[in-house]
């Protein structure tokens, strides 16, 4: 294939330059992305780690959150603003919306330490695609990859918005629910007689009574029946200390664009894709780092690739092979965990057989039979929703 024979070049930027020219410092940045997303008070907060972004921070409070931004959704949608959406696990298709597609209330509302509603990770998320809007324009609409080198800042913004990409969506909430279950099954052994419950108690700092003694042994006896849900805090707590980290993993792989001649693409509500050029089952997931390749679909005829190392020279525009589209939009497909979308008079997805969800992750752990199910694709798919 086609894809196969790219390769990228070096990286040429670092995260403190990219913040140099965006005109946001390294510090406040990391605040934005961890301390305020850990729920701290603005109000309690050190002056130091004061909201930095301009705007009303807690504007989204009360209102339906985007899980997919609409600024990307917009290049696979008709003129009326519609968009066909595909479910990646009955492949049952409807139309909707642009604005109601991929949307859930409060997704990215925490509770901060005061107990109140905050808004900042969605207003985080919205400067980072005001920031990427004009760049993803001039790509699609201009033609900017023809010429190159791109500025830093635009590098910059195309990888801050795909690391949040990876982390803000539904299957990193689900995975952070399952990874707070593994802690609790492994945390909370089966059948506790009444001195492993004292024991267990005392070691997390509680009193041991005769009603706390009993409702610990209770929860024991029935643990392999339960699943903990750990509140959407838990997500959006870590979203953006982890987007940080893979920033620095995008930051320095070199960019590609290939370009179909027709509108042949789809995208999905996961659409930053790994690729391997030893093969890994499709739909299973992996770490950012070990990816020979990194795709998005930027729209139905754009695709950007994030390369790795210095195999095939420099970023550059590269005319897409119309008979790769399949196995792209296969890759691509695979990578949903709820929904595909494509432009409703278009149907990327006839001939094409997708296999079955894979796993979120794995978890090897002799002893635990609760967990088994994580080795396998989740079962409820829909995740904790924040409730006022």
């Amino acid at each position: 294939m086609m894809l196969s024979r790219w390769a990228p070049g070096r990286g040429v930027m670092s995260m403190s330059r990219w913040c140099q020219a965006n005109a946001v410092g390294m510090a406040e940045l990391v605040s934005v992305s961890t301390l305020s997303l850990e729920g701290v008070s603005a109000e309690k907060a050190p002056r130091a780690e004061r909201w930095p972004l301009p705007g009303k921070p807690h504007g989204s409070v009360g209102t339906r959150h985007h899980l997919l931004p609409q600024l990307h959704q917009r290049y696979f949608g008709n003129e009326r603003g519609m968009i066909a959406v595909v479910d990646r696990v009955t492949g049952k298709r409807h139309v909707a919306p642009i604005s109601d597609a991929i949307v859930e209330k409060d997704f990215y509302t925490s509770i901060d330490n005061d107990g109140a509603f905050d808004g900042r990770s969605d207003h985080l998320l919205t400067w980072i695609e005001g920031n990427v809007a004009p760049v993803m324009e001039r790509i699609v609409r201009l033609g900017l990859f023809q010429r190159f080198p791109l500025q830093p800042v635009d590098v910059g913004n195309i990888c801050l918005f795909l690391a949040f990409q990876i982390t803000r969506g539904r299957a990193a909430r689900r995975m952070a629910e399952l990874m707070g279950d593994t802690y609790m099954h492994i945390m909370v052994p089966k059948d506790m007689d009444e001195d492993q419950a004292v024991a267990w108690l005392r070691t997390g700092g509680h009193e041991p009574t005769t009603e706390t003694i009993a409702q610990v042994r209770a929860i024991s006896e029935i643990v392999d029946d339960i699943e903990f849900v750990p509140d959407p805090n838990a997500h959006i707590g870590t979203m953006g200390r982890v987007a940080l980290s893979l920033f620095e993993e995008l930051i320095c792989r070199p960019l590609y664009l290939a370009v179909y001649d027709e509108p042949s693409l789809l995208t999905c509500d996961e659409p930053v894709v790994l690729y391997f050029d030893e093969g890994r089952p499709l739909g299973h997931r992996a770490g950012v780092a070990l990816a020979d390749q990194i795709w998005f679909p930027m729209s139905p005829r754009h695709l950007l690739i994030l390369g790795r190392g210095d195999r095939y020279g420099p970023p550059r525009r590269l005319d897409a092979d119309p008979a790769s589209v399949d196995y792209v939009n296969l890759r691509i497909a695979a990578n949903a965990y709820e929904s595909i979308l494509m432009h409703p008079d278009q149907d990327h997805l006839a001939g094409i057989e997708l296999p079955p969800p894979g796993p979120l992750y794995t978890v090897n752990a002799p002893g635990f039979p609760a967990l088994e199910r994580h080795n396998h694709a989740p079962q409820r798919r829909r995740t904790q929703r924040r409730r006022r």
